[in-house]
């Protein structure tokens, strides 16, 4: 009897460490995501500002409606206050649904939350050539990882 108990409990202990094992691994959640067409920003206002939390190891998509052949573009690298709480990853040049000339597409931004702490990015849809417009549309973006 006594050996029966023995293994029962000794099965018991190890199942529950198991159990907590895998259940206690922290994954971080999907990607969060940050969407705005071209029509968000016309309909207004053209200058928007957007808060989100994130953990540590959680991505970032923020993807932006532009049109390149109307001459205005997002940065490639929006300024970024905190490059060590929120890191860039990529930037991607999205084309249009619907391949006709002067249709709008988008560009895409990933971003992965580093640690604690607090990040500010400021995206701005500009002409980029000297004297162009600057600032049309602006999405500044309030981070906090926790």
């Amino acid at each position: 009897m006594r050996m029966i108990i023995g293994r029962g409990w000794a099965l018991g202990c190890l199942l529950c460490a198991m159990a907590v094992a895998v259940g206690g691994e922290k994954t971080a959640p999907g990607p969060a995501q940050i969407t705005f067409s071209e029509d968000d920003f016309r309909q207004g206002p053209a200058h928007k500002t957007q808060e989100i939390a994130l953990v540590p190891g959680q991505k970032l998509v923020i993807q932006l409606g532009s049109n390149p052949s109307t001459g205005f573009s997002w940065g490639e690298k929006p300024a970024n206050s905190a490059p060590e709480v929120i890191k860039f990853e990529q930037h991607e040049r999205i084309g249009p649904k619907q391949a006709r000339p002067g249709a709008g597409g988008s560009q895409s931004w990933t971003y992965e939350a580093v640690k604690a702490g607090t990040a500010t990015l400021n995206f701005a849809y500009n002409r980029p050539w000297e004297g162009g417009e600057k600032g049309v549309w602006t999405l500044k973006v309030n981070i906090k990882v926790q």
